[in-house]
């Protein structure tokens, strides 16, 4: 198995020189690398003789995937649903709230990005909520975010106009009070978008007004989600993955500066894991796990499986505590004390993770959690 395969060849906490190179190429070994690359060429098709759907790439901080955009690439056939201006609020709204079913720049977001940072409201739910008055004005930025993005994927000429409707949208939110879990999200999104746009203190920047904003309305704490969407699963699920998200990316952003912390990692949380990714597409939302719960897992008589998501916050959260109370020499890299604990740690997790959880299935579907989760112990 791919999973098998990489943990065999683990090699222990790297020097800075290799961890950098590791890191810029996602942390993947030359074999995997290798196995991605040939997976996205058997699957690519030409599109209109101008290119191949393998031009429309995306990462996960570094993970290389294809995207297969033949029925949403604004160059194929689909000129009709991208509107022919967008320079103005007012056209943005009436686009979207005309059309979102058929948007193309949405439709790529949720075929090339979503997978990678999943904490949007799946499809449908965005829509119902968009279009909800109660909801629309606190969801104008996600919106605006979520179509920059994928016109970033399919290459389109409305990304400088989409950009600017981005960045107004969230300025207008952050001048209201108080500030919304959606403005949250989508400067999280916005600042992974200026991050691969090699404008790194723009997107640290809005990481931190994202991370400011999740604190400021108690974001990283189990009860916002009950409180703030008392009947409403899926919303309650929609919050915790943000707040995640968060967390996780405020990680990344340190792993590839080779710091051994990050802001998120001081903020006291005890906000529920999230479910599995086909439970929230299909909304179908079940009792939360807790913290406690999967921290005591190893004691646990039904050998409960828990999400990707929740594996992928388990190793980094280890990982953190692990890196946080070890000591480190003055080139950054870890005293072996510290390698021994890390090394303890990376063991633990891959022992705890059930054998049901593989990095692709039998339908050669990759699980994206799982495979960052896997890259984050071999970076």
């Amino acid at each position: 198995m791919v999973e098998q395969q990489l943990t065999n060849k683990r090699v222990s906490v790297a020097c800075a020189q290799c961890r950098a190179k590791h890191m810029r190429r996602g942390g993947l070994t030359r074999a995997s690398l290798a196995e991605l690359r040939a997976r996205k060429k058997a699957v690519a098709k030409p599109l209109d003789g101008r290119g191949t759907t393998a031009d429309l790439e995306g990462t996960y901080l570094g993970a290389e995937s294809a995207c297969s955009a033949e029925s949403t690439s604004p160059s194929h056939n689909s000129s009709s649903l991208v509107p022919a201006m967008l320079s103005t609020e007012a056209s943005f709204q009436a686009t979207v709230v005309a059309g979102q079913e058929r948007d193309v720049f949405v439709d790529v977001y949720f075929k090339c990005f979503h997978r990678y940072h999943p904490c949007v409201l799946p499809a449908s739910r965005l829509q119902q909520y968009f279009n909800d008055p109660s909801f629309h004005q606190q969801l104008l930025p996600t919106m605006a975010v979520v179509r920059l993005i994928g016109s970033i994927y399919a290459r389109s000429s409305h990304s400088e106009v989409l950009l600017e409707e981005a960045e107004s949208a969230i300025a207008k939110e952050l001048e209201g009070t108080p500030r919304s879990p959606f403005l949250a999200q989508a400067l999280l999104l916005y600042s992974v978008s200026t991050y691969w746009s090699h404008d790194d203190a723009k997107s640290r920047r809005y990481m931190d007004l994202a991370l400011d904003t999740a604190l400021q309305i108690g974001m990283n704490y189990r009860s916002f989600a009950i409180d703030n969407a008392p009947d409403d699963t899926v919303l309650q699920e929609c919050f915790r993955r943000t707040w995640w998200q968060i967390y996780i990316i405020d990680a990344a952003y340190a792993s590839i500066k080779r710091s051994a912390t990050f802001r998120a990692a001081d903020v006291m949380s005890d906000v529920d894991l999230p479910c599995d990714e086909d439970d929230y597409d299909c909304g179908i939302i079940p009792e939360p796990s807790t913290l406690a719960e999967f921290d005591c897992r190893e004691f646990e008589e039904n050998d409960k499986v828990y999400s990707s998501f929740a594996y992928l916050i388990g190793i980094i959260r280890a990982l953190t505590h692990a890196s946080n109370v070890g000591t480190w020499q003055s080139d950054r890299s870890p005293t072996p004390e510290t390698v021994s604990a890390i090394d303890a740690v990376v063991d633990g997790w891959l022992l705890l993770l059930p054998e049901s959880k593989q990095i692709m299935d039998s339908s050669d579907e990759i699980d994206e959690l799982l495979y960052f989760a896997t890259m984050w112990i071999h970076a």
